[in-house]
């Protein structure tokens, strides 16, 4: 085991132990994303949150406090994601330790993963005029299931007798 910043035995510097602002610092220009000092995000954060309000404001709509918190995580991750793929741009893609193991960049499983909760997070803004309580998507495709198999059932019932 190799101790905070020491070589490991692939010849590249371990990060055990630091906190990520202090491995961001040390990191080298190309892996830190820009970030206004105005709205915290980066390019492609201020990008989607740019477009997102956009659109909202071509259908009349504004973001309400909900919508604005949720922006804000998506904007964050897609920063994050363009940290990730510059970091895997500068190391490569794959890494042979040692042993002559061939192994993946560890940011591509990360950029999955926020890929996975960007889409998350977003389908959760609403685009569209809703009156009242929204409506959560799983229980209202659970409720039509259920009507489904209910007027099934009625209509092989009304068709037998």
């Amino acid at each position: 085991m190799t101790g905070a910043g020491r070589p490991s035995p692939t010849g590249q510097k371990e990060d055990r132990g630091r906190l990520p602002n202090e491995m961001a610092a040390s990191a080298p220009r190309g892996r830190r994303a820009a970030v206004s000092a105005r709205d915290g995000y980066g390019p492609a954060g201020r990008e989607l949150v740019a477009a997102i309000e956009a659109q909202l404001a071509t259908d009349g709509l504004e973001p309400d406090a909900r919508d604005r918190q949720l922006l804000d995580v998506a904007a964050r991750l897609v920063d994050r994601m363009e940290m990730l793929q510059a970091m895997v741009a500068a190391d490569g893609e794959r890494t042979i330790s040692a042993t002559g193991v061939v192994r993946l960049h560890p940011a591509i499983g990360e950029l999955r993963q926020h890929s996975i909760a960007v889409s998350k997070t977003l389908a959760a803004v609403a685009l569209a005029e809703t009156s009242g309580a929204r409506k959560d998507p799983d229980k209202v495709r659970a409720a039509e299931t259920r009507w489904r198999a209910h007027n099934a059932a009625k209509a092989a019932a009304k068709g037998a007798g």
